[in-house]
């Protein structure tokens, strides 16, 4: 009876774990856009715009899942995230065609390869979730998690080690 009781302990634990850890993800890429903003403004006004766009969207939508992790929040954040994705690495790889210096690759250092990293785990982890094989059909859907077989240590300790990314990524944040 003891091992039932702990298994359904663990279940619920992990069920509402899952989300926190998705929005420490979320949290991270939040925080290091935050801290970027201010450089980007000097830089092009439609760039900090964009840093505060997306910074506030991920921090909002961090807090918001971590209430209620929604179908809908989760389209939202892979949408959001994978767009974003895609603008860094066409910064980064090509050059955006618009701009101070339009066609200039950007340089690419720990501080925003750190936020594009929590922003690619974010968007595959709710991709695992939204095609789960339980029949759900979204993100926040059903009452099984990811990370289920994967333990509250495993998870408290990925969050632990997004709180301490996002601090080494703003110790090298230009300021």
């Amino acid at each position: 009876m003891q091992t039932l009781t702990m298994r359904a302990w663990s279940k619920r634990t992990a069920a509402r774990l899952e989300p926190l850890a998705l929005a420490s993800l979320s949290l991270g890429a939040a925080a290091i856009h935050f801290a970027v903003i201010g450089e980007h403004f000097a830089e092009y006004v439609l760039f900090g715009a964009f840093f505060a766009l997306i910074g506030w969207f991920q921090a909002l939508w961090a807090l918001a899942y971590a209430v209620q992790p929604a179908r809908l929040l989760g389209w939202l954040a892979i949408v959001a995230n994978t767009a974003t994705i895609g603008l860094w690495a066409w910064a980064h790889l090509v050059g955006l065609p618009f701009g101070l210096e339009p066609g200039q690759v950007e340089p690419t250092t720990l501080t925003d390869l750190m936020a594009t990293l929590f922003e690619v785990l974010l968007v595959g982890w709710l991709i695992v979730i939204a095609f789960r094989a339980t029949g759900t059909s979204g993100p926040g859907g059903g009452d099984r998690t990811a990370l289920e077989p994967l333990g509250t240590t495993l998870v408290v300790a990925l969050i632990v080690t997004v709180a301490i990314a996002t601090t080494v990524a703003l110790s090298q944040a230009p300021m």
